[in-house]
This record gives C-alpha cells, structure tokens and sequence, in this order.
C-alpha cells in the first residue's frame, strides 16, 4: 500500500492578520484504524516570523523542510508521526508573536506512509505572470506521492491540471494538491494548476515514500524464470 491522502484542511480565516494564535479543526475520515500516518502541516507567513511550530491536537510538530523564501512569503513544512485523528475533528493550531504580516496553515493527514525518513525529498518552484502552473519534483524511492503547497497573488478559484488532484484551499491565495497517483519508477513528477488571470506563482513540493515493506521492488523477467 502507498502512501495516500485520507483527509486535508485549511486554517479557518485564511490570511489571518495580526499577532497572536492562529487555529482550525481538522476533520479525518476514521476515528481509528488508519495505519502508519504522518500529519503534515504547511505555514505560510508574509515575512519571517517569530513563530512556534504548530501543534497537532496539542502535540508538537517538527520542522521537515528548510523554511523556503518566495513572493515576499516565508514556507515551511512540519510534520507528526501517528497525530490523533477524528471525524469530529482535532485541533491545529500555531502561534504568529510578532508584528501584523498574514499567515495561513494548511494540514493533511497521510496514511501508508514512510514513518522513519517522513519526506522523501522536498523543492520548490515558481513562475510569473502566467494563468497556469507547473511544479516538478524529483523522487528518490519507488511509489511515493508528491503533494504541493502552492501560493499565488490575487487571490482567485485554482483548478487542477494535468496529474493533479487539488486538496485544500481551492479558493484562497494558498492552496494544496497532490499527484493523481504515485511515481514508479523514482524520477520526476509534475503537479499543475490554473486560474484565471495571470497571477505570480509559488510552490513548495514534498514526496512521501511508502511504509517499510509497503511497495515491492520490481523483479527481473529473468529471476522470475529461475534464470542467473
């Protein structure tokens, strides 16, 4: 079983401004059962913080990728191994100290998963003035899922492209989505959006490998013959 999106979400008041905590409710599709997660959850702030990481039902989150600088905004991607999950909902929340800049967060929770080494690679990307949007990254492991947080100026509905299923945000400057399924063999995947007019893009890209043992390697015809 690979990786896989069970459920995402998006901070309650997108591009909340002003200091102070920011918060929403995370709704999954179980109460129990779901194996080997991962929570991830993307902050996007309007210039450099001086801001906790966010918590996942009140449980602390770790940084998983180098803070990336695009737009005149600040990324990072955190992530929790096994965060408590709810179809009645769990808290995500972080705290924005100083200063009026806006921020947002986006959050999803990932079954299937890769437990030890949680992102396979990270990115980013960017592009002007354009009505669309091609993100690429390159996988290291067989059969992982490539998500994208993207933000773009203006503010207008965004559309999946070509390999995209978009997740949360469709709406809002900051929106999500992940590749229609996973890349095998490794190498590059590229997620693509669109929207009307021609706004600046900019976009954060991690991949997910599958759990240990979750993907079988490929076999040669010849060893499945008995032959070397």
């Amino acid at each position: 079983m690979a990786a896989a999106v069970d459920s995402s979400s998006i901070s309650s008041n997108p591009w909340t401004s002003g200091a102070g905590p920011i918060s929403w409710s995370h709704v999954a599709s179980a109460d129990s059962g779901l194996q080997n997660t991962i929570g991830l959850v993307f902050t996007a702030y309007e210039s450099l913080p001086a801001a906790a990481a966010p918590t996942w039902g009140g449980a602390a989150m770790t940084l998983v990728n180098d803070a990336f600088a695009g737009l005149g905004g600040v990324y990072s991607v955190y992530a929790i191994v096994n965060p408590t999950y709810s179809t009645s909902g769990t808290t995500i929340s972080f705290d924005w100290s100083t200063g009026t800049s806006y921020h947002n967060g986006i959050a999803v929770l990932l079954t299937g998963a890769n437990q030890s080494a949680i992102l396979d690679a990270y990115g980013d990307a960017s592009q002007s003035a354009s009505g669309t949007f091609a993100a690429a990254l390159t996988t290291i492991a067989d059969n992982c899922l490539v998500l994208c947080f993207v933000y773009n100026t203006g503010g207008a509905t965004v559309s999946a492209g070509a390999n995209t299923t978009m997740l949360s945000g469709t709406g809002e400057s900051i929106t999500s989505g992940r590749a229609n399924s996973v890349t095998t063999p490794a190498g590059s995947t590229t997620l693509n959006f669109s929207r009307a007019g021609t706004p600046n893009w900019y976009g954060v890209l991690v991949s997910i490998a599958p759990a240990a043992g979750a993907a079988p390697k490929r076999q040669s015809n010849l060893l499945l013959m008995g032959v070397g």
